[in-house]
């Protein structure tokens, strides 16, 4: 028969042992991730249906468990005159940002969040106030399939400009572990 020190110490350790044993017993294990290059190429299209510029962005993310963000910027400050004489000047960021979150891969199809914001200055300006340029903005924001290994628009708009279009083409790549 056990002593009453003994009994006491078996209690005292089943008390405070317990939470962290039911903890690890209520964890799941965590889903290894498996990891993708993410390439996206940024397409302007002429009026006549053409491509005119293509830029590439590439990322790497997680998939199948927690995984961060990953985000891509890239651009300039660009500067504009300010005040009565335009003697000041104040700047202002142009060019691509695309972040990516939660993605999921089930059965060769990747979901993800995908938000792309795209600035630049206009290539003419209208003389409505001389010396002040004008800026566009495209901004995307959505949930997203694609199949992997083939490439897959995302987003696309009207240009304001003129009849030509700006598209968000995506293609997700797993990378083979050794």
């Amino acid at each position: 028969m056990p002593s009453p020190k003994q009994l006491t110490a078996a209690i005292v350790a089943a008390v405070v042992l317990s939470p962290a044993v039911i903890r690890a017993q209520e964890k799941a294990p965590e889903t290894p991730l498996t990891h993708y290059k993410l390439t996206y190429r940024l397409l302007e299209v002429g009026e006549d249906g053409k491509i005119t510029n293509s830029r590439v962005y590439a990322t790497i993310i997680g998939a199948g468990g927690d995984s961060a963000p990953a985000k891509i910027r890239t651009g300039d400050k660009f500067p504009i005159p300010v005040g009565t004489n335009g003697t000041d000047i104040q700047y202002q960021d142009i060019g691509t940002d695309i972040d990516t979150f939660h993605p999921r891969i089930h059965d060769r199809q990747l979901s993800l969040q995908v938000s792309a914001a795209l600035s630049s200055v206009a290539k003419t300006a209208p003389s409505l106030v001389p010396k002040v340029p004008i800026l566009r903005q495209t901004r995307w924001e959505s949930s997203v399939v694609v199949t992997v290994d083939k490439p897959t628009i995302i987003f696309t708009s009207d240009n304001t400009s003129d009849t030509g279009k700006t598209e968000l083409e995506l293609t997700a790549t797993e990378i083979k572990q050794p």
